[in-house]
């Protein structure tokens, strides 16, 4: 098996959130999720945070 990665750039943004939020979840915040807790997050509120 081979690792590539490549850099985020428009033309590679859905292959981006196909791997951050592969079940395109409206309410998971792919941006905060890995420098806050999911009570703070959820503090935030609904919608588009």
């Amino acid at each position: 098996m081979t690792w590539e990665t490549h850099s985020v750039t428009p033309d590679r943004f859905e292959d981006f959130a196909d791997v951050i939020n592969r079940t395109r979840r409206a309410n998971h915040c792919w941006c905060l999720s890995h420098r806050l807790r999911a009570r703070e997050i959820e503090g935030l509120g609904g919608g588009s945070r």
